[in-house]
């Protein structure tokens, strides 16, 4: 078996979150994630109250235009992840699977995807990372 997030022993878990927390920030901010979660949708018609058939031509035109504004939000993510700042990415996958970085090209990405599947299918993980998330958008992590 791997050794990843999911699967190491409590103390590990602590040591290598540590190591994770500036390269996760790193990952988050060069990558602007929240930025680009946060684009609004340009262009929204808002909704007439008193003609149903003009209301509902409207609202197929607003589901096309959030539709297309969250397809290139997610293009754009992968663009970045993937191509603009993939040492970053790569970075974050090693270090969630406790492999050095800089040897991080000796391991496969099936070898890095099956153990991130794992870390991100456990339960417990998923409702910790989730937690943590929550916490930091109450800015209980700030000054």
């Amino acid at each position: 078996m791997s050794k990843n997030l999911a699967n190491c022993t409590p103390d590990e878990f602590l040591d290598q979150s540590f190591l994770i927390m500036d390269a996760a920030e790193k990952f988050m901010k060069v990558n602007d994630i929240l930025g680009i979660r946060g684009r609004k949708v340009e262009g929204l018609q808002e909704i007439p109250k008193d003609n149903e058939e003009e209301a509902d031509r409207i609202r197929r035109e607003n589901a096309k235009k959030i539709t297309a504004q969250r397809i290139k939000n997610v293009k754009d993510l992968l663009t970045s992840m993937m191509h603009t700042h993939k040492s970053e990415t790569l970075e974050l996958l090693a270090l969630s699977c406790f492999i050095d970085p800089a040897e991080v090209n000796n391991y496969t990405m099936a070898y890095l995807l099956r153990n991130v599947g794992e870390i991100i299918s456990d339960q417990d993980m998923l409702a910790f990372f989730t937690s943590a998330a929550q916490l930091e958008q109450t800015g209980i992590f700030s000054a």
